[in-house]
């Protein structure tokens, strides 16, 4: 880890590849899984809102570039949270059998689940949504519950001939979740 003339701090790739915790950009979202880059700096939008603190310079253009950059070119997959994957069609929470289904949603990074407890039905969205190039923090584990094809192929298109590789990184946030239509006030 070094600091730049200005305080800012770059982290060194290497480090930052090795470790077990990572902060990664969210390229594309799957079923059940994430394809995302590592993440080492700052965006330009990010770069453009951070405030300097009294006495502080702004970062110069050449430390907004070099933060430009330090996006990763390789692809990491990262399971969802297992309550977030789509590959789960039924759930019994607190004595009740839910059954899911899933639909496109409005963009490509998000569906629509349908969620039927027999009496009541209800689209549901995750919340707060899937965006691009997203940051989020992954926790590498080495049995996640999540495979892949080296294609990407959709759950239902899987075959018995697909080679499945494991998903060894899971996404770590507390703070996202499925959740219902918004009550109209």
């Amino acid at each position: 880890m070094s600091l730049t003339t200005r305080g800012f701090l770059i982290r060194d790739k290497k480090e930052i590849l090795s470790s077990g915790i990572k902060m990664l950009m969210v390229k594309e979202v799957f079923e059940d899984y994430l394809r995302c880059h590592a993440y080492y700096g700052l965006t330009q939008e990010e770069v453009g809102s951070v405030t300097p603190e009294e006495g502080e310079e702004p970062p110069t253009p050449e430390e907004v570039a070099q933060a430009e950059e330090e996006e990763g070119i390789i692809d990491i997959y990262v399971a969802k949270d297992p309550a977030l994957r789509n590959s789960i069609t039924a759930a019994n929470i607190t004595g009740i059998d839910y059954f899911y289904t899933y639909a496109e949603g409005d963009d490509v990074y998000n569906v629509i689940r349908t969620s039927n407890d027999g009496d009541t039905t209800e689209d549901q969205v995750v919340t707060p949504p899937w965006i691009p190039d997203e940051i989020i923090i992954a926790i590498r584990m080495n049995k996640t519950g999540v495979t892949r094809t080296l294609d990407d192929k959709r759950l239902e298109d899987i075959t018995e001939d697909d080679a499945l590789y494991p998903v060894k990184w899971i996404y770590f946030s507390p703070n996202r979740q499925w959740a219902g239509p918004k009550e109209e006030a």
